[in-house]
């Protein structure tokens, strides 16, 4: 069985403060009456492809906040001086898909509200 395909299912909580609603975990979305049982999102170990990683609903921690302001900023040049393991492939497969114009990949993402103007 693979950790990452659990489904978080815990009793509701009953303890309450004073005349307040059930306190819910802020980390993990607990079993409630109003929430229900959620699925957590498989982690994308070993993909550093940014479709694959849409395509196969893994986990992605959306960015797409910050490579707008990349893109949108006036400078030519960029140095990415990360270490390894920091996600700098991602973020260059983020970039491509971007630049051609796939935004049906962003969907549900901060870009996708946003004012970018997607290729075609």
């Amino acid at each position: 069985m693979d950790i990452a395909s659990l489904q978080v299912n815990f009793f509701p909580l009953t303890w309450r403060a004073q005349n307040g609603p059930p306190l819910i975990s802020t980390l993990n979305r607990l079993r409630d009456d109003r929430i229900g049982l959620m699925t957590l999102k498989k982690l994308p170990l070993g993909n550093q492809s940014f479709g694959r990683i849409i395509d196969r609903n893994l986990l992605y921690a959306d960015k797409t906040r910050y490579i707008y302001n990349l893109v949108k900023s006036e400078d030519r040049n960029y140095f990415l001086s990360r270490p390894r393991r920091f996600g700098k492939t991602l973020l260059l497969s983020a970039l491509e898909e971007l630049f051609t114009g796939h935004r049906e990949r962003f969907k549900g993402l901060w870009i996708d509200g946003s004012d970018y103007d997607f290729p075609r």
